[in-house]
């Protein structure tokens, strides 16, 4: 991994340091580290300081694992061009049809 951000263009890090780091052994990485560990994860720096985009990642990998579904990918398309209150209607039936059947409520992805 230390090799990996370095040839992205980041710092040089040693391995060491990243197990440290990890472990939780050494604190305050510079900017510079935490930027390459961004870029090499795919996510915004900020995913190291707020625990709101680690949620936000979790309902994004939640709706990406509802949309492969063929079913739901189907309600999606005929949905798509409904009115506002279409949708809200549709949505009050989805909230019904879950409650029946036990299921927790979904967080909204937006």
């Amino acid at each position: 991994m230390a090799a990996a951000l370095q040839r992205d263009g980041g710092p040089t890090v040693s391995a060491t340091y990243l197990w440290q780091l990890r472990r939780g052994l050494r604190a305050n990485p510079t900017k510079a580290h935490l930027e390459a560990l961004a870029r090499f994860f795919g996510v915004n720096p900020s995913y190291f300081f707020d625990e709101t985009p680690g949620s936000e990642i979790a309902v994004q990998l939640a709706l990406l694992a509802a949309v492969r579904d063929p079913g739901v990918r189907e309600i999606a398309l005929a949905s798509s061009g409904l009115s506002p209150a279409s949708l809200q209607a549709i949505r009050a039936l989805v909230e019904n049809a879950r409650r029946l059947e036990r299921l927790p409520e979904v967080r909204s992805a937006g």
